[in-house]
């Protein structure tokens, strides 16, 4: 019977140690648990800070460029729309001095039919061109024998 309880103690023994050392190792497992386990949140707390200050320091840049770069686009686009309306304009002057061209070109057209037809019209009629006045004539035969006077004079001399 001591065999048999010794046996039993013993028994009864490795199941206490047993029990005992499972607790010491989730005593153990705890503890490291608790120690990884605040390592970690350090950890993750130091790469939520980092991201934070990163997205916050991209943010600022793309805010301070975004007015940069809407500057950069409207004056693009400013630049666009002032060649585009200097093409227009150049090509309204251009239309303008084309127009005033033919325009010009009707009116001497014009001009030179409506001459023709009073020179057509003078010869249906017969009328003759009237006769310069008879002051003029007269001055101006006064003035050829002056001239021929002084040609002759020199003819001698």
């Amino acid at each position: 019977s001591t065999v048999l309880e010794a046996g039993l103690r013993m028994l009864l023994a490795r199941d206490r140690l047993a029990r005992l050392r499972h607790a010491v190792l989730l005593a153990q497992s705890l503890a490291r648990m608790q120690r990884c386990r605040k390592d970690f949140a350090a950890d993750r707390d130091q790469v939520l800070r980092l991201q934070r200050w990163w997205r916050s320091l991209t943010k600022r840049r793309r805010w301070r460029n975004l007015q940069h770069y809407v500057g950069l686009i409207q004056r693009v686009a400013r630049g666009a729309s002032g060649r585009r309306q200097s093409k227009e304009q150049l090509a309204r002057v251009h239309r303008r001095k084309l127009a005033l061209r033919a325009l010009l070109r009707i009116r001497r057209k014009n001009l030179a039919h409506r001459a023709w037809r009073a020179a057509m019209m003078e010869k249906y009629r017969g009328v003759k061109p009237a006769a310069p006045p008879r002051e003029r004539v007269v001055r101006e035969i006064i003035e050829l024998k002056q001239v021929n006077d002084l040609q002759e004079m020199e003819a001698q001399a």
